[in-house]
């Protein structure tokens, strides 16, 4: 239940920042993916091929109305999707899963529509939100060094902050 209340919330959030805009489809759909992804990693610490490969094609499918009103917001959003890929393939090869360079297919796609500012912002902030967590659950002792923390959660919570904070009407 605090998932659904989350996903709620989450979502009321995203609709006033972004309005009417036709990005707004794309982005509640990245919302509910993030929150049920978050859950599912969070408790199994992996994001399923089976849930990210649809949840970024329903967003390549409900962005196709507003590329074919702003075709270059389209194709920069294709554009972000595939830096944001790369970039977490490099990390993946680091240590970090390769959920996450999937995740970040779709977050991409949502932050690269809105602007290159919010695609580097949506990585920023995850790390930061990881690293935050990291901190917190090491000096509270509810993990040790070495142990795994989800960071699909981080993936998600950083591109819906960027969107929040750069999304259009910002």
């Amino acid at each position: 239940m605090p998932t659904i209340a989350g996903a709620a919330l989450l979502c009321a959030a995203v609709t006033w920042r972004i309005g009417t805009s036709l990005l707004l489809p794309p982005a509640l759909a990245l919302t509910i993916l993030g929150c049920l992804l978050a859950t599912v990693d969070q408790t199994l610490h992996r994001l399923p091929h089976a849930l990210t490969l649809p949840g970024t094609l329903l967003i390549v499918a409900l962005l196709i109305p507003a590329a074919v009103r702003d075709p270059q917001s389209g194709l920069r959003a294709l554009e972000a999707a595939a830096v944001s890929i790369a970039f977490y393939m490099v990390v993946a090869f680091t240590g970090a899963g390769a959920g996450d360079m999937k995740a970040s297919a779709a977050t991409g796609l949502v932050t690269g529509w809105i602007g290159w500012s919010a695609l580097l912002a949506a990585t920023v902030l995850s790390f930061l939100l990881m690293f935050t967590v990291a901190v917190t659950v090491l000096a509270t002792r509810r993990a040790r060094r070495g142990d795994r923390i989800a960071a699909g959660i981080h993936v998600y919570g950083g591109a819906l902050l960027a969107v929040l904070l750069l999304g259009p009407g910002a």
